[in-house]
């Protein structure tokens, strides 16, 4: 296959300074875009960080909160009071007592609807609890 080319006059050559002269141009308007591009990204990161700092205050609250169920209660006083173990054994100073005292005010509210085991379990983990707040105090 054999392909002929004629009149190879006829292609034009580009104009260095009106190419030059519109790269120059277009590159300001580029520039100009990614400066603006770059400004939104900032707001939008600010944003993005006002968000976070709701959402982990929302945590913070919600994680002072003492559950109201009589499982979830009994479980949080265990944790706490292991927590305040840890504490004791490390030699550094709790912050749990607060945590125990507001746990032991706030009462279960399915506690009647329990089993009377299941119910005397709950009152041995309040007791114990009483009694290292009590310890902790002395």
């Amino acid at each position: 296959m054999n392909i002929k080319v004629n009149n190879s006059s006829s292609v034009k050559k580009s104009n260095k300074t009106s190419k030059s002269s519109a790269s120059k141009s277009e590159g300001l308007g580029f520039a100009s875009a990614l400066q603006s591009a770059q400004q939104t990204n900032d707001v939008d990161a600010a944003q993005q960080a006002f968000a976070v700092d709701g959402v982990s205050s929302f945590v913070l609250d919600t994680a002072e909160q003492v559950p109201t169920q009589a499982k979830q209660r009994g479980y949080y006083i265990l944790d706490l009071l292991e927590e305040l173990e840890q504490d004791i054994l490390a030699g550094k100073q709790t912050q749990v007592t607060e945590k125990l005292e507001k746990a032991l005010a706030v009462g279960s509210v399915d506690s009647d609807s329990l089993p009377p085991v299941v119910k005397e379990l709950m009152d041995e983990i309040d007791a114990r609890a009483q009694v290292e707040l009590e310890k902790l105090k002395a």
